[in-house]
């Protein structure tokens, strides 16, 4: 075991000596003697000891209590005075510097072993006292934080238990990610179950964050529905190389069920130091496990939401075209006729059937005639704008709503849909199916009118009317 190191801060030679030889006696080494305050700090900061005996008057600008208090302060050395004054204001500065003990010249060795290990047993207490502290405070601070991330991940999932389509779900995640990582940028990726793609959603942190959908089974922590953490954009197979060309850290965290995938969420800290903390005192593994109770939190709510999207999807499209069925209809027009009266816009109906289906299905079967109409769906759903609504009517029949579209604009529209469709090939089983022609009725909803069905009878009257007129045709009947 090492010896305790004593620096002797003394301006009388001979005494200095005395004390050296003393301590070597006592067992203590002698780290060094300075006669001046300024010597004594270079000497402190040079070969630091263990404790320091102080003589209180001192040559030059400092003395004894005023190098104790920058020795406490720089090094947090333990001081004993050495001093023949036990004047009262001297005492009381003494004391007031966090002196270790008080030795009144002159002094024998027994009380000078006595002062010396107190002063050591004093400081190490004192240590173990602030490291105690230290740890507390640090243990408060860490409890608080995680108080904190339970508040925000117990929000979440009020939020997601409370959201009535998938946006506002995502809505929900994307802000309980920005509490805990405010200063990353982040992606938001989909998994589709119609097609096994991943769909970008929302993006944040960054001005432009390009990906594209792409294929679920090249997304490797997906697949292993295992946080990845990567520090080269370059080794990932798809999104993380798309959307950060850095390599700073990211993480690709798996949203995901026990019966399912629900998506990515991308992480990137660009000012992360990699391996240990970032500037708010974090590190990689809180970051990670952050990351990794997000998902655990949003995955299950995200799932159960996306599902009553898919759900709400399937009752209001047709299953073999893809195309609104009449339900839906008749939910999104009471709005809209409502909205069409209160700012004064126009809305046109065309009713389209296809001539002759019947023969179709008697003469190729029943899965030509779906493949015609999937056909037809089709052409019809690139042909709308993004503001208008094509609906699978019946069996054969189409309807196209067209808000801020009077009648005579759409009998032009209609009329080129109906000369496209003659022109569609539709294969089946090898084989070309006939030419399909339509025939059409168009009108407009009365001003007056707060309901659909009077506008549906008079277009399905101009449909009549052009079936019996010959087909392959369209006929509008005026509001």
């Amino acid at each position: 075991m090492s010896k305790p190191r004593v620096l002797i801060v003394e301006d009388e030679l001979i005494t200095a000596l005395d004390l050296e030889e003393t301590l070597q006696r006592l067992g203590y080494e002698v780290s060094g003697v300075a006669d001046t305050g300024t010597l004594a700090l270079a000497m402190a900061s040079q070969h630091p000891p263990d404790l320091v005996l102080m003589d209180i008057t001192l040559r030059g600008s400092l003395d004894g209590v005023m190098v104790a208090e920058q020795l406490r302060k720089q090094f947090d050395l333990p001081v004993i005075y050495l001093t023949a004054h036990t004047d009262t204001p001297t005492v009381e500065r003494a004391v007031q510097s966090g002196s270790f003990g008080y030795l009144i010249k002159p002094f024998d060795d027994n009380e000078l072993q006595i002062a010396l290990s107190m002063a050591r047993a004093k400081y190490a207490v004192e240590r173990e006292l602030r490291q105690t502290q230290v740890q507390l405070q640090a243990t408060v601070e860490a409890l608080e934080r995680r108080n904190a991330e339970l508040h925000v991940l117990h929000r979440l999932a009020s939020d997601l238990q409370l959201a009535t389509t998938s946006g506002e779900a995502c809505v929900a995640m994307v802000g309980a990610v920005r509490e805990f990582f405010p200063e990353a940028a982040g992606l938001l990726l989909i998994h589709r179950e119609r097609d096994g793609q991943i769909e970008p959603i929302f993006s944040w942190g960054a001005e432009r964050i390009v990906s594209q959908a792409f294929p679920a089974q090249i997304c490797p922590a997906l697949q292993r529905r295992q946080l990845e953490a990567r520090f080269d954009a370059q080794a990932c197979a798809q999104c993380v190389r798309e959307a950060f060309a850095s390599t700073n850290e990211i993480y690709c965290v798996p949203l995901a069920t026990v019966q399912e995938r629900v998506g990515i969420l991308l992480l990137h800290h660009p000012e992360a130091a990699q391996p240990t903390s970032d500037g708010d005192g974090t590190t990689a593994a809180d970051r990670r496990r952050l990351a990794a109770a997000l998902a655990d939190q949003a995955s299950l709510g995200l799932s159960n939401v996306l599902l009553r999207d898919a759900l709400r999807e399937q009752a209001n499209r047709d299953p073999l075209t893809g195309l609104f069925n009449r339900r839906y209809l008749d939910e999104v027009m009471r709005r809209e006729i409502v909205r069409a009266r209160r700012e004064n816009y126009p809305i046109a109906l065309a009713l389209l059937d296809i001539d002759h289906f019947k023969k179709i299905n008697d003469n190729f079967g029943h899965s030509a005639g779906d493949a015609m109409l999937c056909s037809v769906a089709r052409l019809l759903r690139d042909a709308v704008r993004g503001s208008d609504i094509v609906c699978r009517y019946g069996g054969e029949e189409f309807l196209i709503v067209l808000p801020l579209t009077n009648a005579e604009a759409v009998l032009d529209r209609t009329e080129q849909m109906r000369l496209t469709i003659k022109q569609l090939l539709v294969e089946h089983d090898g084989k070309l199916l006939p030419s399909i022609t339509v025939s059409a009725g168009i009108t407009t909803i009365k001003s007056s009118e707060d309901e659909l069905q009077p506008a549906l009878e008079r277009a399905d009257h101009a449909l009549y009317v052009a079936k019996a007129a010959g087909r392959d045709r369209s006929v509008c009947v005026d509001a």
